[in-house]
């Protein structure tokens, strides 16, 4: 949840009813890239998975990709699972969705390969038809719920559907993080006509075609004349200053542009600038790379482009290239330094070692100039790590290690994160006539207090008043941590969307290092690593600190055996005391 968007703070920007607010604060959150995973965008609708299963499909029956019943089954249950869930999709195309959801009911084995060719074209015209449709169902919907003035929770929580399904659109479309925050952070906010305008002119934008760029990369020195007559016969356009002046004469770049000096032209079309800079820059690099393979000497090209829209009279400069957007760190506090560090001095050499290997691949990853090299240095770093004679292959070391690490203490993070987002908000509970702040408690005492029948009504009331996303998730945290059958299947559901996420992830390595394919939504895949990552040395450290002597491969087996146990103590918790079933919330079975 962002500080500084609480409703006061949206409604002065403009007179915004309850949806639009709850829509502001939960686009804002989602998009963020600090985000706690639960809220975080996700990756599928039921359009963009279609479009992966048909991916999967095609790349097993032309040995694209390895041949695996376990791949194919994980991909149909992932998909499955989402169709199912979709009301939009069987409201609008009901006869569509009653066929993918037949036909990805039973997955066919990798051997029986027309049964596989009859998903194939089934999957084809069904998408056929979502690509022309599926938009604009959302963004129809999307219009008639924040119409409303009146939200009840269930309205909230359709509104949130829908929000999730915008997103993953948008970005399976080509969409970048950073420019679907900012259609809402500049577009809705900081706008002064009417509020139906500002939402009038958001949805234009999501519904517009892609948007022609010219991009103008200056060559600041270097260009040799033997590289010069390469770049032409790679068909890169070279313009001197003076040309490009005259070609564009009607954009005022007088300021801008030096007549002397050479510039590459590349034009494209995106549906925004960073995007399509981007995907224009590694055009260029791909020529690049020949040219050094070969041995020319290459110009120092500027990465910051002259960008000119070309269906109007303006430009926009001092945008960089950005390939790989780098991980945000925090310093760590003290307390784990001195796990970190009393490890690294005292602890078995063996872990030790892989630790070491660990921050090593994490500081290359960090070093790498390309999303290709940041995905494969993280990769290598967790699946060396978790290394292990359990399971034959590193994928299946991976998923078991990585689900369980990231779910071993998944409720726990719920309420720390609520805990945070109470100190965003600066929430302030009056009981008793006693300010409290939640934002200060330590998750111990936030439990005992929220999730108090006496206090509830009034903690709900504050965070409405506050902030709308604020009492929404209270509401949801609440439901689903005071019931243990609620509780045992979130902990499971996130177990396998993890698992199904891993598999994805390794399908992405594959592809990489088998044909040098780079995936659209990479550098989101590559904050998934690093959080997965940063969850199972957490875990390794906590065990750790415990048993200073246990091996790795054990203190994996343990977080599995005690995840798997929290799991099912959860779901048969009924006989509980209070007591024993908070600690187990936050504590886990062992």
């Amino acid at each position: 949840m962002e500080y500084g968007l609480n409703n006061l703070d949206v409604l002065k920007y403009g007179d915004f009813n309850e949806g639009q607010i709850f829509f502001i604060q939960r686009w804002s959150e989602m998009l963020n890239t600090k985000t706690h995973s639960k809220y975080a965008v996700r990756y599928l609708n039921s359009h963009q998975a279609l479009r992966e299963i048909l991916y999967v499909c095609r790349g097993m029956v032309d040995e694209e990709i390895k041949r695996s019943d376990h791949h194919l089954r994980l991909v149909f249950e992932e998909v499955n699972k989402i169709i199912e869930a979709d009301k939009l999709f069987e409201k609008h195309a009901d006869s569509h969705a009653k066929i993918m959801k037949n036909s990805l009911r039973a997955t066919p084995k990798v051997s029986e390969i027309p049964k596989i060719y009859s998903v194939i074209y089934q999957l084809e015209y069904v998408i056929r038809h979502l690509e022309i449709n599926y938009l604009g169902w959302i963004v129809h919907e999307l219009k008639e719920l924040l119409q409303q003035e009146v939200y009840a929770d269930t309205t909230l929580q359709n509104l949130e559907v829908l929000i999730h399904m915008l997103a993953s659109e948008l970005l399976g479309n080509g969409w970048s993080l950073k420019a679907l925050y900012s259609l809402v952070r500049v577009d809705i906010l900081n706008r002064t006509s009417p509020v139906f305008e500002r939402f009038n002119n958001f949805y234009k934008q999501i519904l517009s075609d892609p948007t022609t760029y010219v991009y103008l990369f200056p060559i600041k020195s270097g260009l040799t004349r033997e590289t010069r007559e390469q770049f032409v016969q790679f068909n890169v356009e070279l313009l001197d200053g003076a040309a490009i002046m005259s070609t564009y004469d009607d954009y005022d770049l007088g300021h801008n542009i030096s007549r002397n000096k050479d510039y590459i032209r590349v034009i494209g079309k995106s549906y925004d600038i960073q995007t399509g800079m981007n995907s224009m820059w590694q055009r260029i690099a791909e020529y690049m790379d020949v040219l050094r393979f070969y041995g020319y000497e290459l110009p120092d090209i500027d990465t910051a482009p002259i960008v000119l829209w070309l269906n109007e009279q303006r430009f926009t400069r001092n945008i960089q290239v950005s390939l790989v957007e780098k991980k945000n760190r925090f310093r760590a506090p003290s307390t784990i330094m001195q796990k970190i560090q009393m490890q690294l001095n005292q602890g078995n050499n063996e872990v030790n070692r892989k630790i070491k290997s660990l921050f090593e691949f994490a500081r290359i990853s960090d070093e790498s100039l390309s999303p290709q090299s940041t995905f494969l240095n993280l990769w290598i770093g967790i699946e060396s790590f978790v290394q292990s004679k359990e399971h034959e292959g590193g994928i299946e070391n991976v998923k078991m290690v990585v689900s369980s690490s990231t779910t071993h203490n998944y409720l726990y993070s719920l309420l720390k994160n609520f805990i945070e987002d109470c100190n965003r908000c600066n929430l302030e509970v009056t009981i008793d006539y006693q300010k409290v702040e939640i934002g200060k408690m330590n998750p111990q005492r936030a439990i005992l207090f929220l999730f108090d029948d006496r206090y509830a009504p009034v903690i709900e009331d504050v965070c409405k008043e506050m902030n709308i996303l604020l009492a929404y998730r209270y509401i949801e945290l609440k439901d689903t941590l005071l019931d243990g059958k609620k509780s045992s299947k979130l902990l499971k559901n996130h177990l396998d969307n993890i698992k199904q996420h891993v598999q994805r992830l390794y399908r992405i390595r594959n592809s990489i290092v088998h044909s040098a394919e780079v995936h659209y939504n990479i550098n989101l895949f590559i904050k998934h690593l690093h959080e997965y990552l940063e969850s199972t040395m957490s875990v390794v450290l906590y065990r750790l600190e415990e048993n200073p002597d246990a091996r790795l491969e054990e203190i994996f087996a343990q977080v599995r055996d005690s995840v798997e146990a929290t799991i099912e103590t959860l779901g048969n918790s009924r006989n509980l005391d209070k007591d024993a079933y908070y600690d187990l919330v936050l504590k886990g079975a062992f």
